[in-house]
C-alpha cells in the first residue's frame, strides 16, 4: 500500500503520516529521521503542478503552480518502508520544501524542492554527498500561478476541472 506522508520506520501507527507530508530542507540533515532517509531513500515524484492557498480576508484561495516551459517535472522527496500491526508494507513519502521563491511568495510562504530534469539521477544517487544535495535543491525554476475554483478543496475532487482558472470553472458549473 502506498501512503502520501512519511511513516518512519519507528512509528507506532500510520496516523504520523499526515504530519509528515512536507520536509523542512533546513533541517533535512539535523532531525535524526529525515537525516537517516536523505542518506539513502530519495525519490522523485512526478508533478505537472501544484496547489497552494493564499490568505486573504474572505479565506484561503486556491491556486495552482506550475512551471512557466514544461509539462511535467519532479519534486525531491523521501520515501521510508513500514509495516502495519497486520503485517502490511506501507511505502510512504514526502515532499521537501523550502522558502518560497518571489513568483510564490505572493500565495504561500514555502514551496516544494523541484529538481532540474538533468539532476534527477543525481539526487537518486546514495554517493551523492550533502554538499551536493544542497547545491541540487537550490535550483529555483520560473513559476507561473493562477487562482482556482474551491472544487479543489474537496480531495475527493480530481481531473481537469481541478486546474481551471477560477472563471472557466465558474462557466462550467453553469452546465452541470
Amino acid at each position: 500500500m502506498k501512503h502520501w506522508g512519511l511513516i518512519p520506520k519507528w512509528a507506532k501507527n500510520r496516523s504520523i503520516g499526515y504530519n509528515m507530508i512536507n520536509v523542512r530542507t533546513e533541517t533535512m540533515f539535523e532531525k535524526r529521521t529525515f537525516a537517516e532517509l536523505i542518506k539513502s531513500h530519495r525519490c522523485l515524484i512526478p508533478a505537472s503542478g501544484f496547489y497552494e492557498w493564499k490568505i486573504e480576508k474572505s479565506g484561503r484561495v486556491p491556486h495552482y503552480l506550475t512551471l512557466d516551459k514544461t509539462d511535467l517535472f519532479a519534486f525531491a522527496g523521501i520515501h521510508s518502508e513500514w509495516k502495519d500491526d497486520n503485517g502490511e508494507m506501507i511505502y510512504s513519502f514526502g515532499i521537501l520544501t523550502k522558502e518560497a521563491s518571489e513568483d510564490v511568495m505572493d500565495i504561500h510562504k514555502r514551496m516544494p524542492v523541484i529538481l532540474k530534469q538533468e539532476d534527477e539521477k543525481r539526487w537518486l544517487n546514495t554517493d551523492t554527498d550533502n554538499s551536493e544535495m544542497l547545491e541540487i535543491i537550490s535550483f529555483t525554476p520560473k513559476i507561473k500561478s493562477y487562482q482556482v475554483s474551491k472544487f479543489v478543496n474537496n480531495a475527493k475532487n480530481e481531473g481537469e476541472k481541478c486546474i481551471l482558472k477560477e472563471a472557466a470553472q465558474a462557466n462550467i458549473d453553469d452546465f452541470f
